[in-house]
């Protein structure tokens, strides 16, 4: 095997050792295109945009073929123009913008792969093409034509849902991910997110609205405002709260899975307690002022939202009220590793800690028990509680949950898994202790979205207000 007509790469440093075709070892057709496109990307990385290579085979013996690849490099080329078809609604910017090469720059293929696969990710377009073409006046410059087909980008969903933690929620969702807030009256094209999100039931109302720019700017600086109204009927049998307010938060990509976001969320939250409660939960009546700094780092490297195979996801925060009524300062850290294993099973190992201080309201508290951490245990009931067996909250919490998947049919997975966790300090005088949970499930992908899932929780260790039976948790619909 030999390589000819290499003059602008070194053939020893840039182009053997990635061969995949080796002197000695048997001959592969598959190995052979593969070392011909490595080539040639090797060329369209130094903007050797008309580079080709071809192989030629001759008879070297018996049961033996000599191998040279000929190399025909052309020239090579910096970026002219760059010129935009095909969006009838997508301004130019929103496309320009995510582009990861520029006029005047090197023909880097490698950067036109990944213009091109941002555009695509942005999900507003059914397909991207990317073609090179001769300016016609520049030998020295190739312009770009980016082809791209618009696709509907809002949605309106609504129905009715069901769950083991508010019973039965009637919802309407619309939203739109090509958001234009200042084109008016078709509002789309400027690559802006809103949402505006009603759920109604038997225990619990919601209202939330939010506007995302993601280049506040004209940077890579996501800017969200939000309103929002919850009248949250399910947290106790002893209380209602109710919660409305607004928030403003920034989100910065510090490469490429890591990303800070930081942000504010003021908001008049009503505790109202039933007249025969306990002494210690009727301390929790009041109308407060809760003005909480948040900041969160994250690594998500995740391969699916939905139902990763591999990848990671660990966060590490802090909420910190700032005036008002609410003193209250939390940390907190949370992972989960998601392991392929033969067979598409799937291992999930995932856990949080988070840590309370001036934790004097209950709902800044920690608590556990139910569908998202602890599903042996209803929702909310691990840790301390009043003499009436009614969660309060604790300062710290912990848990982790091991949960191994498993394919039934092509939409419909089984699930087998154990948690455990903890609920510590705060004002209760009962309960605390390690908890403990093993239980199984079915995980039905049917809505094109987040999965409808059906868990059995049976305790392992649990504190004297948790008895030994079973939980079930149901969720389906939306997400919590």
């Amino acid at each position: 095997m030999s390589v000819s007509g290499a003059q602008s790469l070194s053939v020893s440093d840039d182009i053997t050792p990635y061969l995949k075709t080796k002197s000695g070892n048997a001959y592969s057709g598959e190995f052979l295109k593969e070392d011909i496109a490595l080539i040639e990307d090797q060329y369209g990385l130094k903007g050797y945009a008309d580079a080709r290579v071809t192989p030629k085979l001759d008879p070297a013996g018996a049961n033996a073929v000599s191998i040279v690849f000929v190399i025909s490099e052309g020239r090579s080329y910096n970026v002219g123009q760059i010129n935009i078809e095909g969006n009838t609604k997508t301004k130019d910017e929103v496309i320009r913008r995510e582009l990861a090469i520029k006029p005047g720059e090197p023909f880097d293929k490698a950067k036109i792969e990944a213009s091109r696969a941002r555009l695509q990710n942005l999900n507003y377009f059914a397909a991207v093409d990317v073609m090179p073409v001769d300016t016609g006046s520049m030998i020295d410059e190739k312009d770009l034509v980016i082809t791209v087909t618009e696709k509907p980008t809002g949605t309106i969903n609504f129905g009715a849902g069901f769950s083991s933690i508010d019973n039965l929620v009637g919802f309407m969702e619309i939203s739109q991910t090509n958001f234009d807030i200042g084109n008016w009256p078709s509002l789309t094209g400027g690559g802006q997110r809103f949402r505006l999100g009603v759920r109604v039931g038997t225990k619990r109302r919601d209202i939330q609205l939010s506007v995302t720019e993601p280049w506040f700017m004209g940077k890579r600086l996501a800017l969200t405002g939000e309103a929002f109204y919850r009248d949250l009927l399910f947290l106790s049998d002893y209380y209602d709260q109710t919660t409305f307010g607004a928030g403003l938060s920034l989100r910065k990509p510090l490469g490429k899975f890591v990303y800070a976001e930081a942000g504010i969320r003021p908001q008049s939250i009503e505790i109202s307690v039933d007249n025969n409660a306990s002494e210690v939960l009727m301390e929790e009546q009041g109308d407060f002022f809760y003005n909480p700094f948040e900041f969160e780092l994250v690594y998500d490297d995740r391969t699916d939202l939905f139902l990763p195979r591999q990848g990671r996801r660990l966060s590490a925060g802090v909420e910190a009220g700032l005036g008002g009524d609410v003193d209250a300062v939390t940390f907190s850290a949370t992972g989960a590793q998601h392991i392929s294993l033969p067979g598409d099973t799937i291992l999930n190992i995932s856990g949080r800690y988070a840590n309370v201080s001036n934790g004097d309201q209950i709902f800044t508290r920690q608590f556990l028990g139910g569908a998202n951490n602890l599903r042996g245990f209803d929702y909310r009931d691990v840790g301390p509680k009043d003499e009436n067996g009614e969660p309060l909250g604790g300062d710290e919490m912990w848990f982790v949950s091991a949960e191994y998947t498993f394919p039934i049919l092509p939409k419909i997975r089984g699930a087998a898994f154990y948690d455990m966790g903890e609920v510590s300090g705060g004002p209760g005088t009962f309960g605390g202790g390690v908890n403990s949970n093993w239980g199984f499930g079915v995980r039905l992908f049917m809505l094109g979205g987040a999965p409808i899932r059906l868990d059995y929780g049976i305790p392992i260790d649990s504190d004297p207000f948790n008895d030994g039976s079973g939980r079930f948790n149901f969720t389906i619909g939306y997400n919590f």
